[in-house]
């Protein structure tokens, strides 16, 4: 069990960057629109790159939910025998 943390560790940290740029690259995306005028083909571009950054931040987060469940993470022990052998 302890294999798997230290992986979930390592993937975490070569992750946590890379979502954190994504993260500050949609401040951009909000501002852009409102503050200049897009064209079609431009305004298509920009909500295109919002949802691939929307779906990676989900994809992420439905990872790392599904990783962290309880019952993945301990599982209880055998019960002993009712004739205690």
């Amino acid at each position: 069990m302890k294999d798997r943390s230290e992986a979930f560790q390592r993937f975490s940290r070569a992750v946590d960057g890379p979502m954190t740029v994504l993260a500050l690259a949609m401040l951009p995306l909000i501002v852009v629109p409102l503050v200049v005028e897009l064209s079609p083909g431009q305004a298509r571009a920009v909500l295109a790159v919002d949802y691939l950054i929307w779906a990676a931040c989900y994809a992420w987060r439905a990872w790392r939910g599904w990783s962290l469940l309880p019952w993945k993470a301990c599982r209880r022990p055998a019960r002993p025998c009712a004739g205690g052998a």
